[in-house]
């Protein structure tokens, strides 16, 4: 079955530049590029896989991070950006039996996904997804991006950095804990990374109510460990 979503992620790539192959059909076609998720944030990259971990953190902060308790606001986004469904039988091989949808959010650098997952009518689990990305720039925005959110009051934990094994081989799973002093439940943030080419997708950035490693799946069940 993941064999199959890399096939189909490869059927809703979008056209590169000059020189490239032909445009796919419009069914296909991703929307154009979000401008609040052009990586002019961070320090020029030296190629095209660090440009895309840049575009996967921005695509991640101004998309979920952003609207971290706010599904309204995030709807909101998702239309002024004009986002598009994938197509349905990607998307639920995506999801895999969750409610929830999946959007491109793909550019001139490749494949993204952003999949919302609702937990409640408060919350979502919300997660972006990068065919291909550098992985050791991605981790570390996502590194510098948990630890900058600390301040008086809100902890920010490092839970756990290790191998995780998954489609294409190995990958690499950091996942951060940040709640609010004195509260147990909080937000689970895991970053999901492989240098392989051989691996589906390369990226996933990944938020979630939770706790520690658990996260909260939609109707309050939680899941000993993240996706």
């Amino acid at each position: 079955m993941r064999r199959a979503i890399a096939v189909m992620l490869l059927a809703c790539a979008c056209a590169h530049g000059p020189g490239s192959a032909p445009a796919p059909t419009p069914e296909a076609t991703p929307a154009p590029a979000p401008e609040a998720a052009k990586p002019s944030p961070f320090p020029p990259a030296a190629n095209e896989a660090e440009s895309q971990a840049d575009y996967a953190t921005s695509l991640f902060m101004e998309s979920c991070v952003a609207n971290l308790t706010k599904p309204t606001e995030l709807t909101r986004w998702i239309q002024e950006h004009e986002l598009r469904k994938v197509p349905a039988e990607l998307e639920g091989r995506i999801l895999a039996g969750q409610t929830g949808e999946v959007w491109s959010a793909g550019s001139s650098l490749g494949v993204f996904l952003l999949i919302v997952v609702p937990i409640d009518e408060r919350v979502n689990q919300c997660s972006v997804w990068a065919q291909h990305a550098d992985a050791t720039r991605l981790n570390a925005h996502f590194t510098r991006l948990l630890a900058g959110s600390a301040r008086p009051g809100l902890l920010v934990e490092q839970v756990s950095d290790g191998s995780v094994k998954g489609p294409g081989g190995d990958y690499r799973q950091v996942v951060y804990y940040v709640h609010k002093e004195g509260v147990d439940l909080g937000f689970v943030f895991v970053a999901t990374t492989s240098a392989s080419e051989e691996a589906e997708v390369q990226g996933r950035l990944m938020t979630s109510p939770g706790q520690g490693r658990k996260i909260v799946l939609p109707g309050g069940l939680p899941k000993d460990e993240p996706q």
